[in-house]
């Protein structure tokens, strides 16, 4: 019974690829001079946040800022030479923005999943109607699969916007997104590095460039040499972020946050923006599949 509905699942999921038009580029992008373990999260993210010990996932991070959004707060979005990137305000924004994945559990806020592959970004993009919008890819879910990630998770704004630094004045208000995510699909521009990793670059810069009607110049990433703030040099239109290679290493008991807490179910609110029952939903619609993104922090004792 499980291999039939494992079977059926996976013909709708190919049905939804088949339909959705795809778009392809091969990206190269310059190996980092840098190599670290997840011991360079754990360390430099820890006084910005929390530590949990998850179920499934290992250990996830929560920032301090309970009103925090990923890919909303404190940043906005330049265009680069691989597409669409973050650049973000916080000291800390080199590590959860460009590695690994998000989800919200309820009384923690959100949650970041680290991972080892770099990207300007690891977000899924939306079109429609006079709007484009974008949402954190969650463990599990891969690039260009159009369902699953629940509606409240997606944050948009008006297209002539996208590339404004004020963006977040010209969000959606909660109580139109609902409404405006039906109206839009979603944008299938993949970036696919020599190194085999996949991600979504946004809406094509032609494209913004018409609704905005200014010419956007695309942004050379340069890299830092220690774990800070990104600085964006406006003049040489460059962005100076750290984004170290993650290495896997062979024993994994002593890579751990020197402090920690387990997590501790809370009961859903299903009525608040971001619970857990959209991530629920996502685990039973969506067989496992491989996605290119190592998933997961690192479990105590080993991978």
């Amino acid at each position: 019974m499980k291999r039939l509905c494992f079977a059926l699942v996976f013909f709708l999921l190919s049905g939804l690829f088949q339909s959705c038009k795809t778009t392809a580029q091969q990206t190269v992008i310059t190996p980092p001079s840098d190599t670290v373990t997840y011991q360079q999260f754990y360390d430099q993210l820890s006084p910005y946040g929390r530590w949990i010990e998850y179920p499934g996932y290992g250990y996830v991070w929560s920032p301090n800022d309970a009103d925090f959004i990923p890919y909303s707060s404190n940043g906005y979005w330049v265009y680069t030479n691989w597409g669409w990137g973050w650049n973000s305000g916080y000291t800390w924004g080199w590590a959860p923005f460009h590695y690994g994945r998000w989800f919200y559990e309820t009384g923690y806020g959100w949650c970041w999943v680290p991972g080892y592959s770099w990207a300007p970004a690891w977000v899924m993009w939306r079109t429609g109607g006079q709007y484009y919008g974008w949402a954190p890819l969650p463990p599990g879910i891969g690039i260009g699969v159009s369902f699953g990630i629940p509606y409240e998770h997606w944050c948009f704004v008006d297209h002539r916007y996208l590339g404004a630094r004020n963006f977040s004045t010209y969000l959606l208000p909660a109580n139109r997104i609902e409404a405006v995510y039906h109206q839009t699909t979603i944008i299938n521009n993949i970036n696919i590095t020599d190194r085999r990793v996949s991600f979504a670059s946004g809406p094509s810069r032609t494209e913004v460039e018409k609704y905005s009607g200014q010419t956007i110049r695309p942004i050379s990433i340069r890299e830092n040499q220690a774990p800070q703030g990104s600085r964006f040099d406006e003049n040489k239109s460059e962005l100076h972020l750290y984004r170290p290679a993650i290495t896997h290493t062979p024993v994994q008991r002593e890579i751990q946050p020197r402090t920690s807490t387990r997590f501790q179910d809370i009961p859903r609110n299903n009525g608040q923006r971001g619970t857990w029952s959209g991530m629920e939903r996502i685990e039973r619609e969506t067989p496992r599949m491989n996605f290119n993104e190592g998933r997961g922090g690192v479990r105590r004792g080993g991978r």
